[in-house]
């Protein structure tokens, strides 16, 4: 998958240019799954006391071995495993490794050191032992916090997406609505435009909260909207509407510009560039270029466009997203046809 360099965006809003997308970093099957399903259960009591058990003991047999090998006693493989029980299974079993780990102390402390005070340095083990189970224990309570309050805000912000979905389906539905009882043939276009425009912001967002990330897979998505315009009402079946897009990752907002320039070039294309009972074809592609830079071309092989036509609003859309990106939309008359080419910079 080729990958476009990219400005960050802000991932709150809603309006032109900048979509919510999601959050970046690890991959939530790695790290997050993982200490989830490995703090939110405590197993049972046999469970963690074993484990502890087992771990000291390795912990304290490889600290033997080590002795044995090197002659440099020590007591640092032992708080390790004191760690790392704390950490798994809570402070108790972080006591209990830390009693296991005594032991242990008492029998280096006796091979290698005999005329150390034992009863003194014992005491002084088990502080450091109880010490490094009450801060993993506190460490271990603030992740368990985190991972929560994280699981809470996705479940918030999928609340949200989803009542975005509906708010965007019930105006979607009253301008319809409306456009049908108009008797304004130009009101109702107008009305018919606003409804797929509407449309098109709602499946930007469908199609961004899937992908959970704030960059898009530009191919993947211009192709679901290419999609969602071959089975809109506005788009005869005798229109052939073909996408072929490169896999390119971009940030979000640059993404929905795009797909808004596709939605209003490919609508007008379907409006105004046939006539009846002609076969027609629209071709949308998408394409990197040096710079870098992202190339939309949407062509049709219709009618072509007069030079005197009239500026309309979805004209000064596709502008306005152009300029707000610095991007640039270039006119051409095919023969037959129209084509329209925006370079984006990356």
């Amino acid at each position: 998958m080729q990958r476009v360099p990219h400005l960050s965006y802000d991932e709150t809003h809603g309006e032109i240019g900048e979509f919510a997308g999601g959050r970046p970093g690890i991959p939530r099957w790695s790290m997050d799954k993982f200490l989830a399903a490995l703090l939110e259960k405590e197993p049972p009591a046999f469970v963690r006391f074993g484990a502890t058990t087992l771990m000291m003991a390795a912990a304290g047999s490889a600290q033997y071995v080590l002795a044995l090998r090197t002659g440099l006693p020590g007591l640092s493989g032992v708080l390790a495993g004191i760690f790392l029980a704390t950490f798994l299974f809570g402070r108790i079993a972080g006591f209990y490794g830390t009693a296991v780990a005594t032991a242990f102390a008492y029998v280096v402390l006796q091979q290698y050191f005999p005329g150390l005070p034992i009863v003194a340095a014992l005491a002084l083990f088990m502080l450091m032992g109880v010490g490094v189970s009450l801060l993993t224990d506190f460490l271990r309570s603030a992740l368990k916090r985190a991972i929560k309050a994280e699981r809470e805000k996705d479940l918030l912000f999928r609340e949200l997406s989803h009542r975005a979905q509906n708010n965007f389906a019930l105006i979607a539905s009253m301008a319809q609505l409306q456009s049908r009882a108009h008797p304004n043939p130009e009101v109702r276009s107008v009305l018919e435009g606003l409804v797929g425009r509407i449309t098109a912001l709602a499946g930007a967002q469908r199609h961004f909260m899937r992908v959970g990330s704030e960059e898009v897979e530009l191919g993947s998505y211009i192709d679901s909207l290419c999609e969602q315009l071959r089975n809109s009402q506005g788009a005869p079946a005798r229109i052939a509407i073909r996408c072929s897009a490169e896999h390119l990752t971009i940030p979000g907002d640059k993404a929905l510009a795009l797909g808004l320039m596709t939605n209003e070039f490919v609508t007008n294309a379907v409006k105004y560039a046939f006539g009846e009972g002609r076969d027609a074809a629209i071709d949308v592609t998408v394409t990197a270029l040096e710079g870098p830079a992202i190339e939309l071309r949407v062509s049709d092989n219709g009618c072509g466009c007069a030079p005197d036509m009239a500026e309309g609003f979805g004209t000064r859309l596709t502008d306005l997203l152009a300029k707000q990106h610095k991007a640039t939309i270039t006119r051409e008359n095919g023969n037959p046809g129209l084509r329209v080419i925006v370079r984006m910079p990356a």
